[in-house]
């Protein structure tokens, strides 16, 4: 019997060990997890910064863009309006030059 319970004593023994080594194996994985997880948390934080930097930096240049547009299509308007007067004028005055050429005509005839 006493070599019976030396026996369990070792296996016991080996039993415990196993579950220590097992034990320290799960306490090492998880700490490694929780490791790599503060390294992602802090590289999504970052990337959410950027992320965030470039957000405004595109609402800027969609605000600057918008205003250079705006800009562009009051003074093509203000163009427009000239050119409509110019072709105005234009038109009167060629109107005009042709009534003075009838009557220049008309006195060369008489």
């Amino acid at each position: 019997m006493h070599k019976f319970a030396m026996i369990m004593g070792v296996s016991a023994l080996l039993f415990c060990s196993s579950v220590q080594a097992e034990d320290r194996a799960l306490q090492n994985a998880l700490a490694k997890a929780q490791y790599m997880l503060r390294q992602i948390t802090a590289e999504k934080q970052g990337l959410e910064r950027q992320l965030h930097d470039k957000e405004e930096q595109l609402e800027l240049l969609k605000q600057e863009s918008e205003s250079k547009l705006a800009a562009r299509e009051k003074a093509s308007a203000k163009l427009g309006d000239k050119l409509a007067l110019y072709n105005e004028k234009y038109s009167e005055l060629q109107a005009r030059y042709l009534d003075l050429l009838s009557v220049l005509r008309q006195q060369q005839a008489d």
